[in-house]
């Protein structure tokens, strides 16, 4: 290969046509463009986020001439990535290296074995991008870099990556955060900025393949470093983005001891566990003290038994109980509820009377989907994917086997109720109100109730 001065494009996509938009009541700094930045900055590197920036990419591109572009995406957009992809080869230099990334990624990269791609990275690991980097602006083979996997004509070869160490990442810059903050935000958190303290999780899940990120490994940055970066972060709110933050005792109390003794001060949104959340009320309260107010809680169903099926540790016992502990707290709850396609109008109407008796009024209720990757999914998925899955679909909110309890439509239908019972339930509304105040309070009703009626006509435009 010759040498080459890389220019370099990376780029995060929107959520395809077929999907609601989520990004009127929360979006969240795209925290792997800001390592990618950093790793790169010494050569010329171009940021996109496309859930912020909705220009038109396909334009953007064929007015520069990037020589490298690196596309980030989920699940449901591989059909996007693909498509993307073949554009590029056809309307860019034929030198133009591109590659992919993204939790996908991570955990199945045969999902991204796609014509006209020169590399899928399979690590979160930063000096591997830029290690692939340098290869390519010297002139050398990059195929030999760890953490990578590549295409040899039909097949896909992984070069496994490395025992990663989360402290060797840069101090990200946060272009993106820093040049228009409020562009991301959490519900009432504007800014809203974010931040990793820990890699893979030690959850048993059996639908989810966090666990199996990280090469199935679950790493921590040390409590200095994060000190460090929190400190360095311009703004109130940060969202911690570990898949689950209260996963160590020792690591939580260490955390609310270095937030004291460095005089911290930020407002902390977390993803835990209520079984944690009973076990330690009172460093709950200590967690509050230090700026946490906001808990993301999987409840999922409200039967014990199913929980358990789901490998989680907790019981829906611990879960209304986590529900008082973070109330003495004063730390607000969002619940995350699945949905089987087999309800009747018995299930959603059990889970409607407990949304309103708890006071629940933030919450999200996912059908439920076997991604790739997870325990639940072993063996449903070949590869390469040509089998015309539509991978839009796979947004939590569609089901994917036909309802048995009632026609499609109302299984949607029912879905919409869910969504908007703080809305139609007084009681959640006059909590809501008492906690937000009255001019959030009404701009989040209003941007539900808009978020809800594309809900539905994109459920029925696109079942």
């Amino acid at each position: 290969m010759d040498t080459i001065k890389p220019d370099i494009l990376v780029y995060r996509f929107p959520p395809p046509r077929q999907s609601v938009r989520s990004d009127r009541l929360s979006l969240f700094e795209p925290l792997e463009l800001e390592y990618l930045y950093t790793a790169l900055r010494k050569w010329r590197v171009t940021l996109i986020d496309g859930m912020a920036d909705r220009r038109n990419i396909k334009r953007f591109i064929k007015r520069n001439s990037f020589n490298i572009i690196m596309l980030s995406g989920y699940l449901v957009h591989l059909d996007l990535l693909r498509e993307l992809c073949a554009w590029i080869k056809v309307h860019c230099s034929p030198g133009t290296f591109v590659f992919l990334g993204g939790p996908q990624a991570e955990v199945t990269p045969s999902l991204l074995n796609f014509d006209h791609v020169d590399g899928v990275i399979v690590s979160s690991d930063t000096a591997i991008i830029r290690g692939i980097v340098s290869d390519i602006a010297a002139g050398r083979d990059f195929k030999t870099n760890r953490g990578l996997a590549y295409r040899d004509q039909d097949a896909l070869v992984i070069n496994s990556a490395p025992a990663f160490d989360p402290d060797s990442l840069p101090m990200p810059e946060r272009v993106l955060f820093n040049a228009k903050p409020h562009r991301y935000f959490n519900m009432f958190f504007r800014p809203c900025a974010s931040i990793k303290t820990s890699y893979g999780c030690q959850g048993l899940c059996t639908y989810c393949f966090c666990r199996k990120m990280n090469g199935g490994r679950f790493s921590c940055r040390s409590m200095s470093l994060v000190m460090d970066e929190l400190q360095s972060i311009n703004s109130k709110a940060v969202f911690i983005l570990d898949d689950n933050f209260l996963s160590s005792l020792s690591r939580v109390r260490e955390f609310i001891s270095e937030i004291r003794e460095r005089s911290i001060e930020k407002n902390f949104i977390i993803y835990g566990t209520s079984d944690f959340v009973v076990r330690h009320p009172q460093l709950m309260q200590e967690l509050r003290n230090v700026g946490v107010r906001w808990i993301l809680i999987g409840f999922e169903y409200l039967s014990s038994r199913r929980l358990k099926e789901l490998g989680k540790r907790a019981s829906s016992d611990d879960n209304i109980r986590a529900l008082v502990v973070c109330r003495e707290c004063d730390i607000e709850v969002t619940a995350l509820f699945m949905i089987d396609p087999d309800w009747t109008h018995a299930e959603f109407d059990e889970l409607e009377t407990f949304v309103k008796k708890h006071r629940i009024f933030f919450a999200t209720y996912s059908t439920k989907t076997v991604f790739p990757g997870a325990d639940d999914a072993e063996g449903v998925y070949g590869c390469p994917v040509d089998s015309g899955i539509k991978w839009w679909r796979y947004d939590l909110l569609r089901v994917h086997e036909r309802p048995v309890g009632m026609s499609l439509h109302m299984f949607y239908f029912r879905m919409f109720r869910l969504y908007l019972l703080p809305v139609f339930c007084s009681r959640n509304a006059r909590s809501l109100f008492s906690y937000a105040g009255v001019l959030p309070a009404l701009r989040l009703i209003f941007l539900s109730i808009i978020t809800g009626i594309e809900f539905l006509v994109k459920l029925v435009r696109y079942p």
